[in-house]
């Protein structure tokens, strides 16, 4: 399967604070594992375990470390291109997930990749991730100046494809996107899907 997809590599994205959970959302119990390990077996399952990184200081997976703190989900973003320019430089696009959104299905992943398009980025109507983002130095530049930006909302995946062309797929299925954020979403996620913690 990871000819079928050659060139397209994996990112999930946990490298943040986690400051409205209010503990490491990496590490909270989703079925028999956790959210971290649920969202890298997503992506692995699709395009290789070689294939797949993950963002943030995460013992036990393939991570890239942020190099500079408080820049925000960009700067992993950032880091994470810099590590494949060096290490798998025929990398052509980044599937983009985060850790906390586990209704995602393959067929997600999938759909992003059957629609890949002449564009900087393919991703869902009124949803910002998942996406998949194609290589492009001038996403590399804009993601190196975000240390200099004095406002957090301009360290975004909402600003950074603002700047970009992108192709936008119809959700066929709203509750793939559930996005835990705080402690009652992830309480109110687990009694809704059945998942025990």
């Amino acid at each position: 399967m990871k000819d079928t997809f050659s060139g397209i590599y994996g990112l999930v994205l946990a490298g943040g604070q986690s400051s409205r959970m209010g503990q490491d959302k990496t590490q909270l119990k989703w079925k028999d594992t956790t959210l971290l390990s649920s969202q890298f077996d997503l992506l692995t399952g699709i395009l290789g375990t070689e294939k797949v990184l993950v963002s943030g200081h995460q013992i036990g997976f393939p991570a890239v470390p942020d190099e500079r703190l408080n820049c925000g989900p960009l700067e992993g973003f950032r880091c994470v291109m810099q590590h494949l320019n060096s290490h798998h430089p025929d990398w052509e696009s980044l599937i983009i997930i985060p850790v906390d959104m586990p209704l995602l299905e393959p067929h997600d992943i999938l759909h992003l990749i059957d629609n890949r398009r002449d564009y900087d980025v393919v991703k869902f109507c009124d949803h910002i991730l998942p996406a998949l983002v194609c290589k492009s130095p001038k996403i590399f530049n804009f993601c190196e100046q975000t240390e200099n930006f004095t406002d957090a909302k301009n360290r975004s995946f909402k600003n950074l494809f603002s700047h970009l062309i992108c192709y936008e797929l119809e959700v066929q299925q709203k509750t793939s996107f559930l996005n835990l954020n705080t402690l009652g979403e992830y309480v109110e996620a687990l009694s809704s899907t059945n998942v025990t913690e």
